[in-house]
């Protein structure tokens, strides 16, 4: 789905959204083997990023269906964990995502507040959650993470982390607060801190038809 490439300012190009709610955001593509991509804020206070793969926040092609196999993951790297806001996931059309932005009113998703050293995992319809705190380990600064979730043919939603079920922690078919098969949703990864890095090397969503 994803490796390299997006626009390079805030705005839409090569089908991805590169969103700044505070400051300004950009990213950049190091001289690294295989390719990877930095999303950098600046130094203003609060200062926010949020990539989405559309080209609008209007732009929504995901759906949570009990029958429709659904994968969602990303591997990244946050520059200085306990100093950045983090999201990743499938959510309603936000430019600012995380905890202090106020989340997005539907979505699958993976978040962290500032000073949080894992991540919790929720369920979100109508701008309520269905929470799992503390889904994996301590994250590392500047130590990439292969995090996502599944949802398998009977809706059932697991997450995993680095490769493993996190089998205590899913959210099984028919919980409170899981998005209908109405609430389109798109793909992101976002951060909040200001001069915060977030290294994605690879994102990868795909939904059976």
């Amino acid at each position: 789905f994803m490796q390299g490439g997006g626009p390079g300012a805030e705005g839409a190009a090569g089908g991805w959204l590169l969103s700044g709610a505070t400051g300004a955001s950009t990213i950049t593509i190091p001289d690294v083997r295989e390719g990877a991509i930095v999303l950098t804020t600046d130094a203003t206070a609060s200062a926010a990023v949020s990539l989405a793969a559309a080209t609008a926040l209007t732009e929504e092609r995901f759906i949570y269906s009990a029958t429709k196999r659904l994968w969602v993951y990303a591997r990244f790297a946050l520059l200085t964990v306990a100093s950045q806001e983090f999201f990743f996931g499938l959510s309603t059309g936000d430019a600012s995502p995380t905890t202090t932005g106020t989340f997005p009113s539907d979505g699958i998703f993976f978040e962290k507040a500032l000073t949080a050293t894992d991540v919790d995992f929720h369920a979100r319809k109508d701008g309520t959650s269905t929470e799992r705190t503390s889904i994996g380990a301590t994250l590392v600064d500047a130590t990439y993470l292969t995090l996502g979730f599944m949802i398998d043919s009977t809706g059932n939603i697991m997450p995993y982390w680095n490769g493993k079920a996190m089998t205590a922690k899913a959210i099984a078919a028919g919980t409170a607060n899981i998005p209908a098969s109405t609430d389109p949703m798109q793909v992101a990864i976002a951060h909040l801190g200001a001069s915060m890095t977030t290294t994605v090397d690879w994102m990868l969503a795909f939904q059976e038809r």
